[in-house]
């Protein structure tokens, strides 16, 4: 086995450990900054107030990338263990896209890699709340669709707000996915999860 593909073996193995002992505490976190909402919301109002709470996890993501140039967020973020993007769920894409786009907001300037290519522990960690955050906001975004179709918001006990759909949105978001589905084998692409190959 060559050097390189030890360095990434270490890095994926040393970033799904600090996964799993970080995720919790990560996840809490990100759901921190979001508002809590004190009534039910729907229509314009809940549309509103998943735009604002997305912006604030996104503002917390640029923040975070300024640490580190792109370039390095990029590398590590290529390096960490697919687990961390959900990789065996249909958000995998939707996360990884938006936190490998997040990384480049940083201003600090390109440099080059430090001299031994290791992912470190706080790198490990950085990386994970980056992508935890990501996530976080995404899932955000996810619920505006629904919202659209008549879906409302209601406060949570254990969360900022959740999402009241009923058959009637179910049904026409099933329709709508089942369309785009069907639109994507006209074009020549297939869609797995939520990513396009030729």
């Amino acid at each position: 086995m060559d050097v390189g593909t030890m360095k990434v073996l270490t890095a994926r193995t040393l970033s799904r450990w600090c996964y799993e002992e970080n995720v919790q505490a990560y996840y809490s976190k990100a759901q921190q900054i979001i508002d809590p909402i004190p009534a039910v919301l729907e229509g314009r109002e809940a549309a509103e107030y998943l735009e604002a709470q997305a912006a604030k996890l996104e503002a917390s993501c640029r923040a975070q990338v300024g640490v580190y140039p792109s370039n390095w967020w990029l590398f590590y973020l290529r390096v960490i263990s697919p687990v961390i993007f959900g990789c065996n769920s249909f958000s995998y894409a939707r996360y990884r896209g938006f936190a490998e786009r997040a990384s480049a907001y940083s201003e600090r300037q390109w440099l080059a890699f430090p001299g031994t290519g290791h992912l470190s522990e706080a790198q490990a960690k950085r990386c994970i709340r980056l992508v935890i955050t990501a996530a976080v906001a995404e899932d955000v975004r996810a619920n505006l669709n629904p919202v659209y179709l008549g879906a409302r918001l209601v406060p949570s006990v254990d969360r900022p707000f959740e999402l009241v759909s009923s058959d009637a949105v179910d049904e026409a978001m099933h329709l709508f996915d089942e369309q785009a589905r069907l639109n994507d084998t006209h074009t020549g692409a297939t869609r797995m999860g939520n990513t396009y190959l030729s």
